[in-house]
């Protein structure tokens, strides 16, 4: 339950103050997360912001891109989550 509060927390904070130090700090945050859970973060992520509005699931999205793009998630974590 600790890892699915973390990744909350890390979502609600990145939703709430987009901006470079946002992402970085986001990006910072999911980097110290086990690799192994890359595929929650996903999970989580999306259904997260499944009903919130086109704003937080454009964020979400872009969070994601830069996440994989970054190779900070790898592909098939993603695909997984």
């Amino acid at each position: 339950m600790l890892l699915m509060g973390r990744i909350k927390e890390i979502l609600v904070k990145f939703a709430q103050n987009i901006c470079v130090d946002c992402l970085q700090e986001a990006t910072q945050c999911v980097r110290e997360l086990s690799s192994e859970n890359h595929h929650h973060f996903v999970y989580n992520s999306i259904n997260h912001v499944l009903e919130r509005s086109s704003q937080s699931r454009k964020q979400a999205g872009h969070l994601l891109h830069d996440l994989v793009h970054g190779s900070v998630i790898s592909v098939e974590s993603y695909i997984k989550g």
